[in-house]
């Protein structure tokens, strides 16, 4: 698993500076484009000039389909197939989307208003501490009710619990989540796994495989981005 999370990282680097070379100033480029798109419309026809219009506008259709997967990877929008000029709309969806999820702030148990992030922070793991911590636990109850349970796991049933994780379980399990999802915190969407399966799926299983039978997690795979989005619309209490 380390050897994996290590080839992640550094794939994230390399990736990341091949984003900052060919996708910088996406939309200056697109202006660009247009501005001369522009000009050649207003010149003579000629050979020259035609053969430029030609390849300006593979380069815009370029420029412009790779703006419409950024926002498309951006919104999130799982039912909307591809289409013609969806840009503008994946772009407002985004923009909906964390205009719609911010919290501005949240009022304590005390009634006080909190609206910096540590503040913020502190309402919200107060309130999850208490949710999540047991108060006293009449075990004689929890017997007589874990007595009262009967057993419905056949022998053959438990046998296929209990067998060791396949290669074939831990892909299917992959190809179940929807590619542009929320990356968790080494930034690779589920998209990333599926579409270079062929050339990781191998590392990738060993590595899955490893941590399901030892129980043995590495940090760098506990830790995890949680992120609460808000069920109702301006919310200032974690009380509903």
């Amino acid at each position: 698993m380390f050897v994996v999370t290590k080839k992640i990282q550094k794939t994230c680097i390399a990736l990341d500076r091949w984003q900052r070379r060919t996708f910088r100033d996406r939309q200056e480029r697109i202006s660009e484009v247009c501005q001369r798109l522009a000009v050649l419309l207003e010149l003579p026809l000629t050979p020259s000039t035609v053969e430029e219009k030609q390849s300006l506008m593979g380069r815009l259709q370029q420029l412009t389909s790779q703006e419409e997967v950024y926002w498309t990877q951006r919104a999130k929008v799982a039912w909307l197939k591809d289409g013609d000029g969806n840009t503008k709309y994946f772009h407002r969806r985004a923009s909906n989307r964390r205009r719609t999820n911010k919290v501005e702030g949240l009022f304590d148990e005390n009634g006080v208003w909190r609206e910096d992030d540590l503040g913020m922070e502190e309402v919200v793991t107060t309130y999850f501490q208490k949710m999540f911590s047991a108060g006293s636990v009449d075990q004689m109850c929890v017997d007589a009710t874990l007595a009262a349970i009967q057993p419905c796991v056949t022998d053959s049933m438990n046998q296929l619990l209990c067998a060791p994780y396949s290669a074939e379980e831990v892909r299917v399990a992959l190809f179940q989540m929807y590619p542009t999802k929320s990356p968790g915190p080494d930034g690779m969407p589920p998209l990333f796994y599926q579409h270079y399966w062929d050339t990781i799926g191998d590392d990738v299983t060993i590595a899955v495989q490893n941590l399901l039978h030892s129980g043995q997690l590495l940090k760098q795979i506990k830790f995890t981005h949680i992120c609460l989005i808000p069920k109702v619309a301006n919310p200032t209490s974690m009380l509903i």
